[in-house]
């Protein structure tokens, strides 16, 4: 078990986070780059993922499964953008997924 401070509102958090979709496809993962870096409550990170975070310690791992509406929510085409693959730079394409 660790040891020290809870995880509590204003508590200044870093951390890697891997967020993966149902059929377990990754959707965004920091393990790869530069951790996380947030203060709980700041609106760095959605409310629920939070709230699953509270009371954890510095060094604990801790594996959650959120539903849309505990998390980031369900999918809406409202929110979806189009852009014509020209406003991107040659040097730096979109890539699929």
């Amino acid at each position: 078990m660790s040891t020290g401070p809870r995880i509590a509102p204003g508590s200044r958090v870093t951390l890697h986070i891997a967020l993966a979709l149902a059929d377990g496809t990754e959707a965004y993962s920091s393990f790869d780059e530069a951790p996380v870096t947030a203060v709980m409550g700041d609106g760095t990170l959605d409310p629920g993922v939070e709230l699953a975070l509270y009371a954890l310690r510095p060094g604990d791992t801790e594996r959650i499964t959120l539903r849309p509406g505990q998390a980031y929510g369900t999918h809406d085409p409202a929110l979806v953008r189009e852009l014509p693959l020209a406003d991107f730079a040659a040097q730096n394409p979109p890539v699929p997924g």
